[in-house]
């Protein structure tokens, strides 16, 4: 492709008004040395490097460069002929090593010397240990290794020799030379010197990951991919050729600083360095600081920490407000606090996003116009040189998985995943979108570290951890909690001591709490810590870092996984808060102590009746409650084995101070039978009473108006962003019959507004392959609002325009939380009294009919050897038992009163489970099915079954649920009218897994041990529900009857059962989203 056909693409030429910089041709072509050869020619006297040289300025232009380039690939062309006996193996193309500590311009002009030769270059990080450096060359055929003649770097190249040895593998240690050889005018200069051929597709050099959990990788980079790390700036909005960037502090065997040398030879950018010496200036805030000043720096780009360490020096931070334009920051988060204050003083801050697998992934550069307030987020480069796809994280509002797509211009160095048939590479980064600049991005954090606490509930690790570490006395720390209630921090101080010293751990922790009360403010309620979970590491057994100072999580955790066990532990049996234990458990002092304890523990008094959770009750606020009752009914005597029995969602299942007496009660009486029953009953007259509260005051329909013709066909929908939604959305918009729908959603924190509900429609839209282009065809009005306020929470006229064209009412919009008491439901149960009180009020005769999306759960209770009716259901006990099936229960019970009370045209449709659509096998990977099968690749094996399979196709449940919108009635079930089985379904599953079926009990202890002693946090979320499956808790029991849903809808009467066909439907969605693993890799 020629320079013109990528011109006109381009936003902007990088250099088009310099007189000394000429633009090289960019069309894919060029290598390396081709580029630097280019400006060898056509901007000689272009600087490249410039760096501090007394009370003036030295430089290194294009010409100088090129030429110690060619003298430092001669050199390595002698080096490799007088080690030719070292390839035996045939090699054509050497990697030579680089292991150096040596300032910046040498170190670049070698490696660049290196490139030269057509050899490949292979700088190592000097932070990494010998045996690293040794699986490093024993993994890439290195036999000849460059080091700096400094003690360190000889004892270290030595230390790895000699590691490589005992296995016989041969390795040359060489001297890399140093500044004076290379930059001699005096040194002869080849004209031979070539040792393998090069092109555009051969690697140009070998970087390096950090090896966060395990050894460093190695990756290889093609002359193309690095020229292409440079493109951005085309696409960018600023030319920056002739801007004297301060890149003092950047290593040139990190991507980095091998980004910023490709930066400069595609743009003109002069690059700010060190004055070239022997022994190299090494990096620090002053010396950096002092090289940005004397160099006459404008732009600087620099780690949070040098940062941080300037701007507490009042004078570096006014020296540098009052000559840098711009600051950009890598590698890790900088400090909120210390941004905040750089940005006030009108320093543009850039995130300089990027991975060694992939390079810069953050928009080169853009103007600083349009952007949000908030200095952290950033743009991802334009679409018209990368490819990316976005991934939601389930209902977490903007927040996206990122992963770099295989492109034509430009394009990750490693593949890990495919996409819709598209080769990519998954970076395992979140990234959070702003709420109003779309387009906007902040990083959130890895997928792979969020630590999913037994609530479902998440913690973002890395923010916390960054607040623990600026306290003085903590040298790291790395927070875990996955699978259980509350987090815990792991911590390292900088000032080690035994930690078996009750006494001085006592000490550490109060010397640290402010801190961490200051880290708790920041945090989510459920991410908070207790002090009785701060676990001191031992200085026997440090914690191990990567190369760039970051622990290495997985690791550090599994070597304290029997002290993590023990804090667990002794939080669970003791507590340094709460009242004393009552002396007999009689219902008087039962309840006092239950009061006293929920009191300390919430910091208010409350009634006994109410809820906990919607007062302010969290996870870790739970599982203090929790931990004191078991803690009381360890001391006393007669009671203490009954703490096994305690269930560790106890204040979920018993949420008010009424219910926790009545459960503890029962536990000490011994009357299990009993209790159930009592149980039972109390739950019943808490759904009964809560009917009876949501159904007063109906007021009265309308009387018809007379006018004898059918209004136009006007549906509000609720709840359309999830899976059922969207295709019952999509299926809206595309009959002809409907002539416009509301979708209404409820407001939440980054999606108030109208561009933030369309983003999030379209990325589901996107994700379940449904036509994105019906949003924007102007027959949906998308509203946000609050169900439980008045008016349902939007504008009065909206409102008013409502009750005068809506005709039909679909409400599918419900929280899908199995652990949350019925009164965690009500503002839900709310929501539908108004939504009656809507359709009540509509100007269409007799009210807008009214279809409520309800569930099976209602029937949790009935016999399973009697067939489940399409009938109301009058006893509340039948649906007793689990919150979201009450509420449920609550909310049919409140449309039949409105029915029978005012004549109010009420759908009550149970839905039972419903499958992948029939299209793409689109299925939710959190959902029970997805998260057997990837157990299955977890555990290599998958359970057996006979039950039979009555799941519904999510786009045949939206065609269904269309047609009772038109159809009479009043209960119908959502089920397969001619059900598959488990083997059908299942055994597709296991072939293609090539996992074998066993039988149920063995694969739910299966899933247990795994739970039990898995470090991968990516998995985390799905071994957290290895108590749900140990239960037993799965496939069908209940027959449910379906024939007035199959009359309603001809439709599903003529849905096939599910076969072969739909599972591997569902098996390439899954790992089309990257749920699934190849099966070359699947654990």
């Amino acid at each position: 492709m020629d320079l013109s056909s990528y011109m006109k693409d381009f936003s902007i030429i990088q250099g088009v008004h310099s007189t000394t910089f000429s633009t090289p041709t960019l069309n894919g072509e060029l290598t390396v040395p081709d580029l630097f050869a280019f400006h060898a020619a056509h901007s000689s006297k272009h600087k490249l490097f410039v760096y501090a040289d007394g009370d003036g300025v030295g430089f290194i232009d294009y010409a100088t460069a090129y030429r110690g380039q060619v003298v430092a690939a001669g050199l390595v062309k002698a080096a490799y002929d007088l080690g030719s006996n070292l390839y035996t193996d045939g090699t054509l193309r050497p990697v030579f090593a680089i292991l150096a500590n040596a300032d910046s311009i040498s170190y670049a002009t070698f490696m660049l010397g290196i490139q030269r030769t057509g050899a490949v270059p292979f700088p190592i990080s000097t932070r990494n240990s010998a045996i690293a450096i040794a699986h490093l060359i024993r993994s890439t055929g290195v036999h000849q290794m460059f080091t700096s003649k400094d003690a360190a770097m000889t004892a270290l190249g030595s230390s790895a020799k000699d590691i490589l040895s005992a296995d016989n593998y041969r390795l040359e240690l060489l001297d890399m030379p140093q500044f004076g050889i290379l930059y001699d005018d005096a040194s002869p200069s080849p004209t031979s010197y070539s040792i393998a051929p090069l092109s555009p597709e051969t690697p140009a050099l070998i970087l390096h990951s950090s090896g966060t959990s395990a050894f460093p990788k190695p990756i290889p980079i093609t002359h193309r991919t690095w020229v292409s790390f440079g493109l951005g700036y085309y696409y960018g909005d600023v030319d920056v050729c002739g801007i004297r960037l301060g890149v003092h502090g950047a290593p040139m065997f990190h991507v980095m600083g091998a980004s910023l040398l490709i930066f400069a030879a595609c743009t003109g950018l002069e690059l700010a360095v060190f004055k070239p010496s022997h022994p190299p200036i090494v990096p620090s805030a002053s010396t950096f600081y002092e090289g940005v000043v004397q160099s006459g720096s404008e732009w600087v780009v620099a780690v949070p920490s040098l940062i941080e360490e300037w701007w507490q020096d009042p004078t570096k931070a006014t020296q540098l407000a009052s000559r840098v334009k711009r600051i950009a920051y890598g590698g890790s988060p900088l400090n909120k606090s210390v941004g905040d204050v750089i940005h006030s003083q009108g320093i543009v801050l850039d995130c300089w996003y990027g991975t060694t697998e992939t390079g810069p992934l953050c928009f080169l550069m853009d103007s600083a116009d349009g952007r949000p307030e908030e200095w952290e987020y950033f743009r991802l480069p334009s679409a018209k040189l990368a490819t990316f796809k976005l991934m939601p994280q389930g209902d977490q509002e903007g927040l996206f998985e990122l992963f770099l797509m295989a492109g034509e211009r430009f394009g990750p160095s490693v593949f890990n995943v495919t996409l819709d048939g598209n080769s990519g590479y998954a970076i395992g980064d979140l990234i959070q979108e702003h709420p109003l600049h779309k387009g906007y991005f902040k990083l959130h954090g890895r997928a792979d570290e969020q630590i999913i606490l037994s609530t479902g509930e998440k913690t973002n690790p890395v923010p916390l951890e960054r607040i623990l570490t600026q306290d003085p006395n903590i040298h790291v720390a790395v927070l875990f909690g996955r699978g259980r209630f509350m987090n815990g921090a792991l911590v390292q101080p900088v000032n080690s001591f035994d930690p078996s010293d009750a006494a001085k751990v006592a000490d550490f922790r109060n010397l640290v709490w402010p801190t961490v009360n200051a880290m708790n403010t920041y945090a989510p309620a459920h991410s908070r810590l207790l002090k009785e979970m701060i676990l001191v590491a031992s200085p026997d057994k440090p914690l191990e870092l990567t190369a760039k100072g970051n622990p290495r999580r997985n690791i550090c955790l599994a070597a304290y996984e029997k002290e993590i066990e023990t804090i667990y532990s002794n939080v669970e049996e003791s507590s340094n808060v709460g009242p004393e234990p009552p002396a007999l458990w009689t219902p008087v002092e039962t309840l006092d102590y239950i009061r006293a304890v929920v009191k300390t523990i919430m910091g208010q008094d409350l009634g006994d009746g109410d809820e906990l959770f919607s007062l302010g009750c969290d996870s870790l606020r739970a599982a203090y409650i929790r931990n004191n009752i078991v803690r009381a009914l360890r001391a006393s005597g007669p009671t203490s084995t009954l703490v096994s029995q305690v269930p560790q969602n106890l204040v979920y299942r018993n949420p008010s101070i009424r219910a926790l007496s009545d459960y503890v009660l029962s536990l000490v009486s011994g009357s299990d039978g009993l209790s159930k029953d009592i149980d039972l009953h109390r739950h019943a007259g808490a759904m009964e009473s809560m009917v009876d509260k949501y159904s007063a005051g109906f007021t009265s329909m309308p009387l018809p108006s007379g006018a004898g013709t059918s209004p136009e066909e006007v549906v509000l929908i609720t709840g359309t962003t999830g899976r059922l939604g969207s295709h019952l959305l999509a299926q809206l918009l595309m009959d002809p019959g409907v002539h416009h729908v509301y979708a209404l959603n409820r407001a939440s924190v980054g999606n108030t507004s109208f561009d933030a509900m369309l983003q999030r429609m379209r990325a589901s839209f996107e994700l379940w392959g449904l036509p994105s282009a019906l949003l924007s065809d102007g027959k949906v009005t998308l509203l946000l609002g609050d169900y439980a306020q008045e008016n349902l929470g939007i504008e009065l006229s909206m409102y008013a325009k409502l009750k005068g064209q809506v005709t039909t009412i679909i409400h599918n919009a419900w929280r899908v939380d199995f652990n949350i008491a019925l009164s965690g439901f009500e503002p839900l149960i709310k929501g539908v009294r108004h939504l009656i009180d809507l359709a009540i009020g509509a100007s269409v005769d007799g009210g807008a009919r009214f279809v409520f999306i309800s569930s099976i759960a209602v029937l949790q209770g009935s016999p399973p050897e009697d067939t489940a009716l399409e009938v109301p259901i009058a006893d509340a006990a039948l649906a007793a038992g689990m919150g979201y099936g009450e509420s449920k229960w609550v909310a049919e019970s409140v449309l039949l009163r409105a029915r029978d009370t005012v004549g109010l045209r009420v759908a009550i449709v149970r839905v039972g489970q419903l499958a992948g659509d029939t299209g793409t096998g689109g299925w939710n990977k959190q959902e029970w099915v997805g998260a057997i099968a990837r157990l299955g690749q977890i555990v290599r094996a998958l359970p057996d079954g006979n039950e039979p399979v009555s799941w519904v196709p999510v786009d045949v449940a939206a065609s269904a649920l269309i047609d009772v919108m038109r159809a009479d009635g009043l209960v119908f079930h959502l089920v397969a009218p001619h059900p598959s089985n488990w083997r059908t379904i299942f055994g597709t599953f296991a072939a293609h897994l090539e996992v074998p079926l066993v039988e149920y009990r063995e694969w739910a202890t299966r899933v247990s041990t795994a739970a039990e002693t898995s470090v991968a946090q990516d998995d985390a979320q799905l071994l957290a529900l290895a108590d749900f499956f140990r239960d037993g808790r799965i496939g069908e029991e209940m027959k449910m009857d379906s024939a007035r849903m199959c009359e309603a809808s001809p439709i599903l009467a003529a849905m096939p059962p599910l076969g072969e066909k739909d599972a591997l439907l569902y098996l390439g969605f899954w790992e089309k989203i990257g749920h699934l693993r190849p099966r070359t890799d699947s654990a």
